[in-house]
């Protein structure tokens, strides 16, 4: 069972997206690069992490885990503190309400994200379905 956050977590969420109908329906028309920040929390998560992928007509065709953004040009940065994104994956709370209500925060070309609404829905659908382990639960 992949622990969140980690690379092979993000790894197997990258798998059932590519072998998702639906998300490549969705996607089909997705370029660029998004950026997922998981914020650090004491005693939960003590560093942040920057994972991204890069969807490409219906297929994440890169993804990973980034040090910095430094010669990083991601078309937006989806963020939060690590316990909020740790709610999203277990299906605690909505995203798009939690974006609505400042939980998630988003910088860069929000008229981008708007046209990826559906895909974005069944990308945090599948981080609910994906069987994970939490690192401050191991």
């Amino acid at each position: 069972m992949p622990v969140f956050p980690s690379y092979e977590w993000m790894e197997t969420l990258v798998e059932m997206l590519n072998a998702n109908e639906e998300y490549k329906k969705a996607a089909a028309t997705y370029e660029g690069v998004m950026a997922l920040l998981i914020k650090a929390e004491e005693g939960k998560l003590e560093e942040d992490m920057l994972g991204y992928v890069h969807p490409y007509h219906g297929k994440i065709i890169d993804y990973g885990i980034w040090d910095d953004l430094e010669g990083k040009d991601p078309m937006f940065i989806i963020y939060a503190p690590y316990s909020t994104w740790k709610s999203v994956v277990k299906g605690e709370i909505d995203p798009m309400g939690a974006i609505m209500k400042g939980k998630i925060k988003i910088k860069g070309d929000m008229a981008q994200l708007l046209k990826r609404t559906q895909g974005s829905q069944i990308m945090m659908e599948a981080m609910k379905q994906l069987d994970t382990q939490f690192i401050d639960e191991t």
